[in-house]
């Protein structure tokens, strides 16, 4: 057994390895492309993600009002419409 290779059995030569994810590998450089992707791939995705939870929290809030404004036709209990012009002085008085 050599000194690099991890040995559970013996306690000292276990503890003292470097472990595979520090040791330099020996590749080829990482095009432009790579290099960005590598640094920025994950806040992409984090942005990414969130964007789509956000559409998918709004979209469901958007289909609640939806099925409520359905529900409140149905039952003939839809409230009237606003004016379109919109004045301090203008009151609104229900039907």
């Amino acid at each position: 057994m050599s000194a690099t290779s991890p040995n559970p059995t013996n306690p000292i030569t276990y503890m003292h390895t470097t472990p595979r994810h520090v040791r330099k590998q020996k590749s080829s450089p990482l095009s432009p492309q790579a290099q960005f992707y590598k640094a920025f791939g994950r806040p992409m995705a984090k942005v990414f993600l969130l964007a789509v939870f956000t559409y998918q929290v709004a979209y469901y809030f958007w289909v609640r009002l939806e099925q409520d404004e359905i529900r409140a036709e149905m039952r003939g209990t839809q409230n009237p419409p606003l004016p379109t012009h919109f004045s301090p002085y203008v009151q609104i008085h229900p039907p």
